[in-house]
C-alpha cells in the first residue's frame, strides 16, 4: 500500500508540470497549431533534428557534412545540439510530423525535471510532507528558465539531471554509494558538454557546502579527505567516459570562431543591481526581446520560494553556520550575475551571444532547496519575521511600480500576502480538515501563479505554424528535388529565400550559408575577407556574393525572387508565400530558379602562385574585400587578373563621394562599417535618393544597377543612424566580364572529375599541368582530412589560409579524400579504458560499503 502511495506521488511529480505546460500551450493556441517552433527552435533546431533523423546510424554524415556551410566537422555540432538519448524519439516520426516528436521530447524533459527534483528533496529534506514536495518540485520544473528557454531543448537534459547529480553528491558526503553521481554526471556531460560544464562547477561548490554542513575540518579531517578523494575519482572517471565525444569536440572548438575572435579579459565590468535580481525572483514579464538580450538572470520560480528563502535566514532553529554557508553559496551566484568575467567563466570563458546567464537554473535549484528546508521549520518563525518579509515585498513592489512601471506586480503583492497567511495558518492551526483545505489552496495557488507568469513570459513569442513548416517541406522541398543530380556529383544551391538559418540541413542540400555555435574559423574568416555578410557564429552567402564567388564555390543553382539574375539561365518558376511567420499565406509571390553556367566543381587546379598569397596580399596598398577577391583570382592563375576594376572617385564631403561611369557594367561599391548594435543602420543615398538601408552587416557591398550613360557622374552619400565608425573611404568597382570569362576558361579546363561522393570520402580524377599543379578545393582546411594521390598518402596544404589543397605532379591522377575526426581514436580508447575502471571502482566501492 505504501509503495502504491509513493508511486502516485512520483507520477504526480512527473505529470503536474506536463499538464501545466499543456494548459499554457493551449492558452497560446500552440497545440491546435501543432507547433512549438519559435526563435532558435525554428531557426536552427528543427533543421538539425531533420538532419539527425535522416542520418541516424550513418557515421559518414555524423562525422562531417557539406550541408554545414561550405563544409565542416559534425562531432562538435552533434555533442552540443543532438547527443541526448531522448532525441532518438524523432526517428519514430515522419519528417512532416517532427513537430510532434519535439513536443513529446519537451514534455518528457519538463516532467523529468519535476520528478527528479521530487526525488532529490524527498531524500535530502526528510521532514517535508510528500504533498508539499510536489509544490517545490513543480516550481523547479516550471521555473522561468525552463519556460523562457524551452526552445533551447538541448539545454534541458542537464536541467532535469541536476537534482540527481546533487543527490549523488549528498550520498557521497553521507558515505553511501557514489554510483548515482557517477552515472548522472556522465549522462549530463554526454548530453550537452556546455551546460554539463556548468554543472561540474556547481558540483564542486555543492560538495564543499555539504561537507562543511556535516563535518568539522579540525576533528573530521580524515573523513573529509576520503570524501574528496572519492569525489575526484568518480568525477574524473565519469568525465573520461565521455572522451569518445568530448576529445574530438574540444579539438574542434579550438578552431571555432568564438575561440579565435573573442577576448573576454579586455573589459571587466561590475553591475551589481541586487534589487533588480531580487525582483526577478518574484515577478516575471520578460518578453522575447528581453530574453534575447537580457541583462538579468532568469531566476523566477514562484513567490513562495522567495518568501521561504527569506524566512530561512530569519529562522532561529537554523544554526548560524548553516545560514552562513548557504548565504555564501548564494553570493557566489549573485556576484557571478554581476561581474562579467565570472559570468563568462560559467559560460566556458566565452561571451554568450543572446540568452545570457545560462547557468541561472542552478541558482533556482539552490533557492528551492533552501525554501523547502525553510518550510519544514516554518513553525519556528517569529511573528515579527512575517512583518519584515511583508515590508520587503512592499518595497520591491514600490520599486517595480516606480522604475519598471509594470502594474502586474499588484497581483503578485496579493499572492504574496496569501502565501504569508497560508504559511502561518499551516504552522499554527491544528484543525486537520482545515489544514487539508489550506494545502489544496496552496497547491492550486502555486500552480496558478506559475501558469500566469509562464503565460506572461511567452505571450509575445512569434510562433511559426506547423502548416508553414509542412508547406516548406512540400513546396520548396519538391522544387529542390527537381534540380538534384545523382549522388556522385557535387554542387551547391543558394537562395535568397530562407525558411530557417540551416535550410541545407532541412532540405538535405549543399549550401554556402550557415548559423551555428560550433562554426569553424577557417571558412568563416574567408567569408569575412571576401565580404560575405557574417556574424560571430554565421555567414549568409546570398548577401555579398557575385559571379566570381558563385563560380569558385560551385553554386550551380540560385533561387531568388528576382526575374533576372546575373545573366544566369532561368530554369524554373514556382509560387510560394510572400511572408513568413504570422503573415504566412497572406499573399504569394513568384520564385525563380536560375542555373549558373559558370559553376566550378569541388576542386580544380591552380597556379603555385597561390602559395605566395599572403605576400601578394601585403603588396596591395588598398585592401577591401573586392580587392581581396582580385588577389585570390590573380594567384589562382599565372596572369595578373583583376576581375574587379577600380573606379576613380572624389571625396566631396563627410562620407560623401563622387565617381564617373566608364562603361555599361554594374557598379560594386565596397566599404566597411563597424556596426556595434543590432539597431544601427546605414542609409545609402545615390544622387540624393535613398537606395538601400543596411544594418548588422559589417562588411558591405552594394550593387548599383548601371542604368546610366557613360560619362555620367554619380554621387554617393552614407548617413549613419548612430556614431559608429565608417573605416576608410568607399571603393567603387566595375565587374570586368572579359577578365572573368578568361578566368573561368582556365579554371574549368582542369576540374576534379568526381567519381564517388560521400561526406567523408570523395574519389575523383584530375589532370595537372606544369603551370597549374596545385589542386584547390573549397573544402575548409581540417586536420581530419587525409588525401591519397594515385593510392599514396600525400601532405595536404592550407590554401588562402582557409581551404584544403594538394600539390600534384604533372599528368593524370586519381585522388581520394578521406575524413576522420581528429581525436576520435584516442577518445574511443580513453572511454573504453575508463569504462573498465569505472566498473572496477564501483565493484570495489560496493564491497567496501557493504562491509
Amino acid at each position: 500500500m505504501e509503495k502504491r502511495k509513493n508511486s502516485i506521488y512520483y507520477i504526480s511529480a512527473f505529470l503536474i508540470p506536463i499538464l501545466t505546460l499543456l494548459i499554457l500551450f493551449l492558452c497560446q493556441n500552440m497545440i491546435f497549431k501543432e507547433t512549438i517552433f519559435i526563435s532558435d527552435m525554428q531557426g536552427q533546431y528543427i533543421s538539425l533534428f531533420n538532419y539527425f533523423k535522416n542520418n541516424f546510424g550513418s557515421l559518414n554524415s555524423m562525422f562531417y557534412s557539406f550541408s554545414k556551410g561550405i563544409g565542416g566537422s559534425m562531432i562538435g555540432t552533434y555533442s552540443y545540439y543532438l547527443s541526448s538519448p531522448l532525441n532518438w524519439i524523432v526517428c519514430l516520426f515522419s519528417q512532416s510530423n517532427l513537430n510532434i516528436a519535439l513536443i513529446i521530447i519537451l514534455f518528457i524533459k519538463i516532467g523529468l525535471s519535476g520528478l527528479f527534483m521530487y526525488l532529490f528533496l524527498k531524500n535530502t529534506v526528510l521532514k517535508c510532507s510528500k504533498i508539499h514536495l510536489l509544490i517545490f518540485s513543480s516550481c523547479y520544473a516550471l521555473m522561468s528558465y525552463n519556460i523562457a528557454y524551452y526552445f533551447h531543448i538541448m539545454w534541458l537534459d542537464c536541467v532535469y539531471l541536476l537534482p540527481l547529480i546533487m543527490l549523488g553528491i549528498y550520498k557521497i558526503v553521507n558515505k553511501k554509494s557514489g554510483l548515482l553521481y557517477g552515472i548522472t554526471l556522465f549522462i549530463a556531460i554526454f548530453c550537452n558538454y556546455y551546460i554539463g560544464y556548468m554543472i561540474c562547477i556547481f558540483s564542486c561548490l555543492f560538495l564543499i557546502y555539504q561537507i562543511f554542513l556535516k563535518y568539522k575540518w579540525k576533528s573530521d579531517k580524515k573523513e573529509i579527505l576520503k570524501i574528496l578523494i572519492r569525489f575526484i575519482i568518480i568525477s574524473l572517471l565519469s568525465a573520461l567516459l565521455t572522451a569518445v565525444l568530448i576529445i574530438p569536440t574540444l579539438l574542434e572548438l579550438l578552431n571555432s570562431v568564438k575561440n579565435n575572435n573573442l577576448n573576454i579579459f579586455s573589459n571587466i565590468t561590475i553591475s551589481f543591481d541586487i534589487l533588480k535580481i531580487i525582483q526577478n525572483m518574484i515577478f516575471v514579464d520578460y518578453g522575447i526581446d528581453n530574453i534575447l538580450n537580457n541583462n538579468m538572470p532568469l531566476i523566477y520560480c514562484g513567490i513562495i520560494n522567495f518568501i521561504l528563502v527569506l524566512f530561512y535566514f530569519f529562522n532561529s532553529k537554523i544554526n548560524k553556520k548553516e545560514k552562513f554557508l548557504s548565504l555564501s553559496l548564494l553570493f557566489v551566484f549573485l556576484i557571478s550575475f554581476s561581474v562579467n568575467i565570472l559570468n563568462y567563466a560559467w559560460h566556458g570563458f566565452n561571451i554568450p551571444l543572446c540568452f545570457n546567464f545560462r547557468y541561472s537554473f542552478i541558482y533556482v535549484f539552490l533557492c528551492i532547496y533552501l525554501a523547502c528546508q525553510s518550510f519544514t521549520k516554518a513553525k519556528y518563525i517569529k511573528k515579527y519575521s512575517y512583518y519584515i518579509v511583508f515590508i520587503i515585498i512592499e518595497l520591491l513592489t514600490l520599486y517595480s511600480i516606480i522604475f519598471v512601471k509594470n502594474y502586474y506586480i499588484y497581483i503578485n503583492l496579493v499572492i504574496s500576502l496569501l502565501y504569508l497567511l497560508i504559511i502561518y495558518l499551516l504552522n499554527h492551526y491544528k484543525d486537520k480538515k482545515l489544514l487539508k483545505q489550506f494545502n489544496i489552496i496552496l497547491i492550486f495557488l502555486v500552480i496558478a501563479e506559475l501558469l500566469t507568469n509562464s503565460y506572461l513570459t511567452i505571450r509575445g513569442y512569434s510562433i511559426y505554424s506547423n502548416k508553414e513548416y509542412k508547406d516548406n517541406l512540400k513546396v520548396i522541398g519538391t522544387e529542390l528535388n527537381k534540380i538534384k543530380d545523382d549522388e556522385s556529383s557535387f554542387y551547391r544551391i543558394e537562395n535568397t529565400y530562407k525558411y530557417t538559418h540551416l535550410d541545407s540541413f532541412l532540405f538535405d542540400i549543399h549550401n554556402a550559408s550557415t548559423f551555428l555555435s560550433t562554426l569553424e574559423s577557417n571558412s568563416h574568416s574567408f567569408m569575412n575577407n571576401i565580404g560575405v555578410n557574417n556574424l560571430v557564429n554565421s555567414y549568409k552567402y546570398s548577401i555579398g556574393n557575385n559571379k566570381f564567388l558563385d563560380s569558385i564555390f560551385g553554386i550551380k543553382y540560385f533561387i531568388t525572387t528576382t526575374e533576372k539574375y546575373e545573366n544566369y539561365q532561368k530554369k524554373d518558376k514556382f509560387s510560394f508565400s510572400k511572408f513568413p511567420s504570422i503573415l504566412y499565406d497572406l499573399d504569394k509571390r513568384d520564385y525563380y530558379i536560375f542555373e549558373n553556367p559558370y559553376n566550378l566543381n569541388l576542386g580544380f587546379t591552380i597556379s603555385n602562385n597561390s602559395l605566395d598569397f599572403v605576400t601578394k596580399l601585403k603588396e596591395n596598398k588598398v585592401m577591401d574585400h573586392l580587392n581581396f577577391q582580385n588577389v585570390v583570382a590573380a594567384t589562382m592563375m599565372k596572369s595578373d587578373y583583376k576581375i574587379f576594376k577600380e573606379l576613380p572617385y572624389t571625396k566631396i564631403g563627410v562620407d560623401e563621394y563622387e565617381f564617373e561611369i566608364l562603361n555599361d557594367s554594374d557598379i560594386y561599391i565596397s566599404f566597411y562599417a563597424d556596426f556595434e548594435y543590432e539597431d544601427d543602420t546605414l542609409n545609402i543615398y545615390i544622387d540624393g535618393n535613398l537606395y538601400q538601408s543596411l544594418n548588422n552587416q559589417n562588411y558591405s557591398t552594394i550593387i548599383l544597377k548601371n542604368n546610366y550613360e557613360v560619362g555620367n557622374k554619380i554621387k554617393v552619400k552614407l548617413i549613419k543612424s548612430k556614431n559608429f565608425p565608417l573605416e576608410n573611404d568607399i571603393h567603387p568597382y566595375y565587374f570586368d566580364e572579359e577578365i572573368f570569362e578568361k578566368f573561368y576558361k582556365e579554371a574549368s579546363a582542369n576540374q576534379l572529375n568526381i567519381t564517388s561522393f560521400k561526406d567523408t570520402n570523395i574519389k575523383g580524377k584530375i589532370t595537372s599541368t606544369k603551370d597549374k599543379n596545385i589542386l584547390f578545393t573549397t573544402i575548409p582546411y581540417d586536420k581530419g582530412w587525409s588525401v591519397k594521390v594515385d593510392g599514396k598518402k600525400v601532405k595536404t596544404l592550407k590554401l588562402y589560409d582557409s581551404f584544403l589543397g594538394v600539390k600534384l605532379e604533372e599528368g593524370e591522377h586519381e585522388i581520394e579524400f578521406s575524413y576522420f575526426p581528429p581525436g576520435l581514436k584516442i577518445g574511443t580508447i580513453v572511454s573504453m579504458i575508463s569504462l573498465v575502471m569505472f566498473i572496477a571502482y564501483f565493484k570495489f566501492e560496493n564491497k567496501k560499503i557493504n562491509n
